[in-house]
């Protein structure tokens, strides 16, 4: 009796190690896909920046 509750005890710990292990993984493919997310926006806005720039430049060329 008692060895079957240690089994069931050892198993259920099992379970939930799995279970862990498992949403530390979803975890971090989570962060490493907001890392990404957050790249890409930044390169974004970098590069709508230098568009607005470049706008700008050549508007105040034009209006010379």
């Amino acid at each position: 009796m008692i060895r079957f509750r240690l089994m069931d005890a050892e198993r259920r710990v099992e379970a939930l190690a799995t279970l862990q292990s498992h949403r530390w993984m979803e975890f971090s493919k989570m962060a490493d896909s907001m890392k990404e997310l957050s790249h890409n926006m930044l390169a974004q806005s970098k590069s709508n920046t230098r568009k607005a720039a470049i706008r700008a430049d050549l508007d105040e060329e034009l209006e010379m």
